[in-house]
């Protein structure tokens, strides 16, 4: 199977996976949050394309549909043009595979992260891989960016013992 197919499989499969967040809003909560005291991490159809790290000329909420009704074709998108852009794609679309699966692991948190040209309000690391959200109000965040392995300052890691997840439907 070529590395093209294998990325649209995964594809079809992570997008599942991420449309079982789309119903849920997950409340964090920690008395050592400085900038917001909870966090609503929220998911929608339109973050999805850029957590996958390929390029495509769709729509982003449309890329999504076609992932999910596995409708995509292997010339919507791209994913091995460039060295780059295919180790992007290899990596971002493993760890979206078990996206759902992230908040109930060991977890820790940091806010306003910072890392070469990628700003996020919140990110939480499972030791695999780091999800990045930004806030766009009053706490209420959306995922912005997905990075291979722990990428959280330890130093000002929030940990599993200060904080409280309440999952919602």
């Amino acid at each position: 199977m070529s590395f093209k197919k294998r990325i649209l499989q995964n594809l079809f499969i992570a997008a599942a996976e991420y449309n079982k967040l789309l119903s849920a809003t997950i409340l964090v909560r920690s008395q050592k949050f400085k900038y917001y005291k909870q966090y609503f991490l929220h998911f929608y159809e339109d973050n999805f394309l850029h957590l996958t790290g390929v390029q495509t000329s769709l729509k982003p909420k449309d890329f999504f549909q076609c992932c999910l009704n596995k409708t995509l074709l292997l010339n919507q998108f791209d994913c091995d043009s460039s060295p780059e852009l295919k180790g992007k794609s290899r990596e971002k679309t493993k760890h979206l595979l078990n996206i759902r699966y992230l908040f109930q692991s060991i977890l820790y948190f940091q806010e306003n992260f910072r890392s070469n040209k990628i700003f996020c309000d919140i990110v939480v690391t499972n030791g695999s891989f780091t999800l990045g959200f930004v806030a766009i109000k009053n706490g209420n965040c959306v995922p912005r960016s997905l990075l291979n392995k722990n990428k959280v300052d330890m130093r000002l890691a929030i940990d599993n013992s200060s904080f409280e997840i309440i999952e919602s439907k």
